[in-house]
């Protein structure tokens, strides 16, 4: 699918398959893969400054630094999406981004 994707520039289609090839490997254990398709999603984000993705995108590093107890980051990883997702008028973002806050 990428290559379709990729063939016919659909930035926006190549970047969700790489966002869950990114989920996919990343609940498979390979991390080393997994980063490889979130740093081309971020990529391809840059060009289209896509904000949802852009959330999504921190919500997916804040998981992977609280599985490796990087708490830290986490936190500041968290408040950056909370101020996106409130510039953004998404409720439902801020939510999450406030979930990660406090937990």
């Amino acid at each position: 699918m990428a290559t379709f994707y990729d063939k016919n520039n659909n930035l926006h289609k190549l970047a969700q398959v790489f966002f869950d090839l990114n989920q996919t490997y990343k609940a498979r254990g390979d991390h080393d893969l997994s980063i490889q398709y979130l740093a081309k999603t971020m990529s391809i984000n840059k060009k289209l400054n896509d904000t949802t993705l852009l959330i999504r995108i921190l919500f997916d590093k804040i998981s992977s630094f609280e599985n490796s107890f990087e708490l830290d980051s986490a936190l500041v990883t968290a408040f950056y999406a909370f101020n996106i997702s409130s510039n953004f008028n998404s409720r439902e973002l801020s939510a999450k981004s406030l979930f990660h806050i406090v937990t």
